[in-house]
């Protein structure tokens, strides 16, 4: 028997629209040493039916019906059945580019070390699979992870990894129900793994409209817990010094930084009154002062960070600012400290807006733009 060398397991859960895209995209590489491991999550659309139906066209495909446990307990599923040697975590919705296996299988062969985990670059893509970025791998010091503490490095797609690396740092945390695929990187980070980067994007990510619909206050407890794990020890691994040098609870950047961001996700489904009472709490709890610089982390990768299409960015201009405004309202900063704080939110947008509107002759207006909140800036920083 052959086994395959690549195992894709792909959770499914409500997907059923996605996941022929996801499959053909597996049946389509140019290298045919894998496996498919579906895993039904207990999906109430027809998920069921494709799969089954996929299953009978091509033995690679195998599928496992279970009850809705959550994507960690789905994707540790797809782990406990693989006989692949290296392990990809598709989500229903991505995509392989058809050079994607051949191409990581080629620099495994030519790797001159045993590699544990691979990382490539990423197309994300909209709900119809249009482009809207390329995302190449930025690191420090040739370190996949060498930014790990800072957030997930990368989605689980981007990743290939080898199944030693997986029997020795164990399965996903089904405790978790969101930020456990970062939990997970930064196990995998402790235990000194020797990782390769391949900077050509061959996957294809979806940021798909409802990804912005999530719970953000259970994401944002998730991403603490994982947050304060990573600081800490862990009884099966050796830990990796240059990484995970211990540090002070006393700095909460990074709790500052995440809040904002989930705020800004309540703030984009009108939810103002609970967006404003976890602001006050959690600010309150960590002693958080404020500057309008501070806010710009409202756009981040889990709003619209990379939607700069001409028509993204008019909707953008068009509908958010005026949302946002309506939770600074509730706040008692002052009019320019809010103007300014707008401003940091969406200034990649407006910059875009003037190009796309003015040429070269938009950089003019922005740059001008750009100069008035540094007066703004300037006066409010006199005031503190």
């Amino acid at each position: 028997m052959i086994y395959p060398f690549f195992s894709i397991i792909i959770p499914c859960y409500n997907h059923a629209h996605f996941l022929e895209l996801a499959i053909s995209s597996v049946i389509s590489q140019n290298f045919d040493r894998w496996e498919i491991i579906i895993v039904n999550d207990g999906s109430l659309d027809n998920t069921r039916q494709i799969a089954d139906n996929w299953v009978q066209q091509d033995f690679r495909i195998n599928v496992i019906h279970q009850e809705n446990q959550g994507l960690s307990a789905a994707r540790n599923t797809g782990i406990n059945n693989a006989r692949g040697q290296w392990l990809n975590f598709m989500d229903a919705d991505d995509l392989l580019q058809p050079d994607c296996l051949s191409t990581i299988f080629s620099s495994i062969a030519k790797s001159n070390l045993p590699l544990d985990i691979l990382q490539t670059a990423y197309d994300l893509i909209d709900d119809d699979g249009k482009l809207i970025v390329k995302k190449m791998v930025h690191v420090n010091n040739d370190s996949v992870f060498s930014n790990i503490k800072n957030g997930n490095p990368g989605p689980p797609l981007s990743f290939f990894v080898n199944r030693t690396m997986i029997n020795r740092v164990g399965n996903f945390d089904i405790s978790l129900k969101s930020a456990e695929d970062w939990d997970f990187w930064h196990r995998v980070a402790k235990l000194n793994c020797k990782a390769a980067i391949v900077n050509e994007t061959l996957v294809a990510y979806r940021h798909t409209t409802g990804s912005m619909s999530r719970n953000p206050w259970r994401m944002y407890e998730n991403i603490l817990t994982v947050w304060h794990r990573i600081n800490g020890t862990e009884t099966n691994v050796v830990l990796n010094d240059n990484l995970y040098n211990k540090k002070s609870f006393s700095d909460y950047t990074f709790v500052k930084q995440n809040l904002i961001q989930c705020l800004a996700l309540d703030i984009m489904h009108e939810q103002f009154q609970s967006a404003f009472e976890k602001f006050q709490v959690e600010s309150k709890k960590y002693g958080f002062i404020y500057k309008p610089s501070d806010f710009c982390k409202m756009n981040s990768y889990l709003t619209f960070r990379y939607w700069y299409r001409k028509n993204d960015v008019i909707n953008i201009l068009t509908n958010y600012p005026t949302i946002f405004k309506i939770f600074f309202s509730k706040t008692q900063f002052s009019v320019q400290f809010i103007e300014l704080s707008l401003f940091n939110i969406f200034k990649s947008h407006y910059k875009a807006m003037y190009q796309y509107k003015w040429g070269l002759f938009g950089n003019f207006i922005f740059q001008t733009h750009a100069f008035r909140m540094r007066m703004i800036k300037e006066t409010i920083e006199k005031g503190y």
